[in-house]
């Protein structure tokens, strides 16, 4: 069994960057049901229960990573960081 990674083992950007998309993930589970990512977040949930979900899980983080850089596209650094500070 491997030993549990510190927070201070990853990098800051790493970190900022999962809470970026922790809080973009918040976001889009109280969001209208209409976009193509929060209907990927629900098939995801809804087949996560019943199997690995390995097809859902892929077409939702590739939507939410792109969900993530559009936010932070003008200013990544401190985007990344404004949206990771509850989580810091």
């Amino acid at each position: 069994m491997s030993a549990a990674i510190a927070k201070d083992d990853i990098p800051a950007p790493v970190r900022r960057a999962a809470a970026a998309a922790i809080a973009i993930d918040k976001e889009i589970a109280y969001a209208t049901k209409t976009t193509p990512t929060s209907q990927a977040r629900t098939a995801l949930m809804l087949r996560i229960a019943r199997s690995s979900a390995a097809v859902e899980l892929e077409t939702y983080q590739r939507l939410l990573a792109v969900a993530v850089l559009q936010r932070v596209a003008a200013n990544p650094a401190g985007l990344l960081e404004a949206l990771a500070e509850p989580y810091e």
